[in-house]
C-alpha cells in the first residue's frame, strides 16, 4: 500500500489524471485506487520488466480533489477470490456500495466488481432474462425508505458528476428540480425484489439496519464476510447543504408517493402526505 497526494493534471478533453508509479515486477497484479476509504477503480496490470507509470482517469476525482488517495496492490491479499452461493442485486442508494466493498475485502466479487461485466443496477427482470448470471445462486438485495433514498440520490457525488453539477450549490428550488428528475429516473425497489408479481429475491436487507442484517445473512450462509462500517458516504466528498423530507414540495411528494407506493407497502415504510 502506498499513500499519495492528489496531483491534478488536466487534459485537453477536460478529464483529470491521477499519476502514481508502480515498481517493476515480473507478475500480473490487481491494483486498486481508493479515495477517502472508498474503492474507485480496479485495474489488472500486466507484468513489466521496468518501472512503469500508470495513469488512472476517473471523472469523479476531477470534481472532488484533495481527499486521501491510496494505492493497493493485490487488495485481496492472501485470501484469494472466494465463491459464494449468494448473488447481490444492487438497487441505487440502498447501501449497495458498502455490501460490494465488504465482499471485495473478503475476496468476493459482487456487483461492479464481477469480472464479467453486466448492468448491475438493473431490476429483477434483467436477471430473470439472464439466467446464466444467477444459476445456482441465492439472490439478496437491500432496500431503503423511499424519501431518504431519493434525497440521497440528489446529493450523491457520483450522480452529481454524471449530471454535471458537482460544483453547484443547491437551494430549495433547484433541490426539488433535481429531485423530480431522480423520481422519474429511479427504478422502484419493488421492481428489484419482485418479477411478474412474484418475489424472486428471497433475502431483503434494510439500509437502516444494514450492518446487522448483512452480517446475519452471511452467518446464515456460512460466509466469512463481515461488515464493519458503511462505505461511500457523501459527506466524505462534499459539505454542501443537505435537504430533508421537509424540503420536498407538494408536486414531488405526490409524484414520489405515487410511483413508489409499492415500496412503502411491501417494505414497511410509512408514507407521508402533504
Amino acid at each position: 500500500m502506498r499513500k499519495i497526494n492528489f496531483k491534478k493534471t488536466p487534459t485537453e478533453d477536460g478529464n483529470t489524471l491521477c499519476e502514481f508509479m508502480i515498481p517493476s515486477r515480473c507478475y500480473e497484479t490487481t491494483t486498486c485506487l481508493i479515495y477517502n476509504g472508498d474503492l474507485v477503480i480496479e485495474r489488472i496490470l500486466p507484468p513489466e520488466d521496468k518501472d512503469i507509470y500508470v495513469w488512472l482517469t476517473h471523472s469523479f476525482l476531477k470534481h472532488y480533489p484533495g481527499g486521501e488517495i491510496k494505492i493497493f496492490e493485490n487488495y485481496f491479499g492472501t485470501k484469494g477470490e472466494e465463491e459464494t452461493d449468494l448473488f447481490f442485486v444492487h438497487p441505487t442508494k440502498c447501501g449497495g456500495s458498502s455490501i460490494e466493498q465488504t465482499g471485495y475485502e473478503y475476496g468476493i466479487r459482487w456487483g461492479r466488481w464481477r469480472k464479467v461485466k453486466f448492468h448491475y443496477h438493473r431490476p429483477s427482470q434483467y436477471f430473470m432474462n439472464e439466467p446464466n448470471l444467477i444459476e445456482n445462486k441465492v439472490l439478496f438485495t437491500s432496500v431503503r425508505n423511499p424519501y431518504d433514498r431519493l434525497i440521497s440520490a440528489v446529493n450523491c457525488p457520483y450522480i452529481k458528476v454524471e449530471e454535471n453539477r458537482a460544483n453547484h450549490e443547491l437551494d430549495v428550488d433547484t433541490f426539488n428540480h433535481h429531485l423530480k428528475n431522480r423520481i422519474k429516473k429511479e427504478y422502484t425497489l419493488y421492481d428489484f425484489v419482485y418479477h411478474n408479481g412474484k418475489k424472486v429475491v428471497p433475502h431483503v436487507l434494510k439500509q437502516e439496519n444494514l450492518t446487522n442484517d448483512f452480517n446475519k445473512l452471511m452467518f446464515d450462509y456460512n460466509c466469512d464476510a463481515r461488515m464493519e462500517k458503511k462505505h461511500n458516504s457523501s459527506d466524505n466528498y462534499t459539505k454542501t447543504k443537505k435537504f430533508t423530507i421537509e424540503h420536498i414540495n407538494k408536486e414531488n411528494m405526490n409524484l414520489l408517493n405515487t410511483k413508489f407506493r409499492l415500496d412503502f407497502e411491501y417494505f414497511d415504510y410509512n408514507m407521508v402526505t402533504w
